[in-house]
């Protein structure tokens, strides 16, 4: 039995050692990444409002559509019609 751990400590040891190597690889990533969002946090937020100003325009298109749906061909408004008599 010690013969068997004795013969797998030294590649745990190995697979240990490039483990923290992987491991503060990606804690040097995350920061990297945490940078880069907060480097762009603004740009992120004017997308949002520019997201959201583009949905309420959108909505009110579509209001506009299904109260005049002719005005996607005529520019504008038909006359009102007389009714006879």
């Amino acid at each position: 039995m010690n013969g068997t751990i004795s013969g797998l400590r030294e590649p745990i040891h190995a697979d240990l050692a490039e483990l923290q190597t992987t491991l503060q690889q990606a804690k040097n990533l995350l920061a990297d990444v945490q940078g880069v969002v907060r480097t762009n946090d603004f740009k992120i937020d004017d997308t949002v409002e520019n997201l959201r100003v583009a949905t309420d325009n959108l909505g009110q298109l579509t209001d506009q559509l299904k109260q005049r749906p002719w005005s996607l061909i005529r520019a504008k408004q038909p006359k009102e019609r007389k009714v006879p008599e």
